[in-house]
């Protein structure tokens, strides 16, 4: 997701909703799944009981982040197109310039080559 995040912020923000989602949902499923009454398995030296743990709040937590980091930085580059990868110094999909000489037999000019990022090329 980091790699992702640091290539292509709107995609990088896009799986870190999912990412954020799956973890709540998982969350779900357990808490779903938990019976109801008081479960106890006993153990030579240990009882061992179904509730929920501090890793169950622990995943909550850092879902519900990932979630909502996730979906304020879509927001932010939906309302500001390509603001915020320019604040990462990230330049993906953005025209470069280039100036190329053309030399013709009768007349000397010079041309424009505008390319884009991805490979295409037009003029």
């Amino acid at each position: 997701m980091i790699i992702t995040f640091f290539m292509v912020p709107t995609f990088g923000a896009y799986l870190m909703s999912i990412t954020g989602g799956l973890m709540i949902t998982s969350n779900l499923v357990y808490f779903c799944l938990i019976p109801t009454h008081d479960l106890k398995i006993h153990f030579e030296s240990a009882i061992l009981e179904f509730d929920l743990g501090w890793c169950f709040w622990l995943v909550f937590v850092a879902g519900s982040l990932s979630f909502i980091v996730g979906v304020t930085l879509s927001v932010v580059e939906y309302l500001y197109p390509n603001k915020f990868s320019l604040v990462l110094e990230v330049d993906y999909g953005h025209s470069i310039a280039s100036e190329a000489v053309t030399n013709n037999n009768n007349n000397n000019h010079s041309s424009i080559i505008v390319a884009n990022v991805r490979g295409d090329s037009f003029s």
